[in-house]
């Protein structure tokens, strides 16, 4: 499905991608609002999208090392004791700059209290000089706490923090005078957008949601 607006963020986001600077951004916001789809699409084959869930440590290192093996050949032949030994070997395997996005990353602190130092560790020893890193998370409380409140170890650390709101648009593509947006195509899954409805565009939105 071709990805529709959010002109503003894909282009703060192809920048900070672009950067040669090292970059390290966090986005957080409500369920629902767009967050994955955003990221996944200014990353597309430029980087690398990870999704974390609720398993154990162990298991969850092994994911990521999966993932990263999808753009790396054999990344996952190596058993990775800890995060610390992947990051530093993802980053020593690299030949040049790529973005790693990590959703969901409140999800590892569950299982793993130590990331968040170990980052801190990683980041002020410049160990990750050839990644762009993007955290991600829904738990907006857990996001704020590990990196901006002012004891977290990764206060201060971060040069991008992006609040993603809720994009709300009106569909009206059957409807000429509506067209706000001058979108042509009719969506078929309503997926990452938050959207009004009204009895004027209600047949052209009906099987959205």
């Amino acid at each position: 499905m071709e990805f529709l607006d959010r002109i503003t963020e894909q282009k703060i986001f192809k920048k900070i991608i672009q950067s040669a600077n090292d970059e390290f951004v966090i986005v957080y916001g409500r369920r629902r609002v767009g967050k994955s789809a955003l990221l996944k699409h200014v990353t597309n084959t430029r980087g690398i999208y990870h999704l974390a869930d609720l398993n154990d440590k162990r298991i969850q290192i092994q994911q990521l090392a999966n993932t990263i093996a999808a753009k790396i050949p054999d990344f996952d032949a190596v058993i990775y004791p800890s995060w610390y030994a992947l990051l530093i070997a993802l980053n020593a395997r690299l030949s040049k700059k790529i973005t790693l996005v990590i959703d969901e990353f409140p999800y590892l602190i569950n299982t793993s209290t130590e990331l968040p130092s170990e980052m801190q560790k990683l980041l002020d020893l410049k160990k990750l000089d050839k990644l762009t890193l993007i955290l991600c998370g829904s738990s907006q409380q857990m996001m704020r706490d590990l990196f901006l409140g002012i004891t977290a170890p990764l206060y201060g650390r971060t040069t991008f923090n992006f609040n993603v709101k809720e994009k709300v648009i009106l569909l009206s593509n059957e409807i000429p005078e509506l067209k706000l947006l001058n979108y042509e195509k009719t969506f078929t899954k309503c997926d990452y957008w938050f959207c009004i409805f009204c009895e004027y565009c209600a047949n052209c939105c009906r099987n959205l949601c």
